[in-house]
């Protein structure tokens, strides 16, 4: 499945931090990645963990939904993975 944008779009794929080990604090900047689709490579859907898992192209592999979420979403249709990835990635 592909997921494809109408334009370039901006992705954050890992948020800034600050990272404080003895002595010192490094700030870490975000990661973002520039993509104009994103291409699903498999699902997984694990009822025993509770939890829907998706392998991307572009991203790598992230959770979509997970226990109180999952039990939630039900039975997921193709649409509702579009949905859950925009809303992570806060794509319009």
């Amino acid at each position: 499945m592909k997921i494809q944008f109408t334009s370039e779009t901006e992705i954050t794929i890992a948020q800034a931090q600050t990272v404080t080990i003895p002595e010192k604090i490094i700030d870490v900047p975000a990661r973002t990645k520039i993509v104009t689709s994103i291409t699903i490579k498999s699902m997984i859907d694990d009822p025993i963990k509770k939890q829907v898992m998706v392998k991307t192209a572009e991203l790598g592999n992230f959770i979509l939904w997970q226990d109180d979420q999952y039990d939630q979403i039900g039975q997921w249709t193709d649409q509702d993975v579009i949905n859950r990835i925009k809303e992570i990635y806060h794509i319009d």
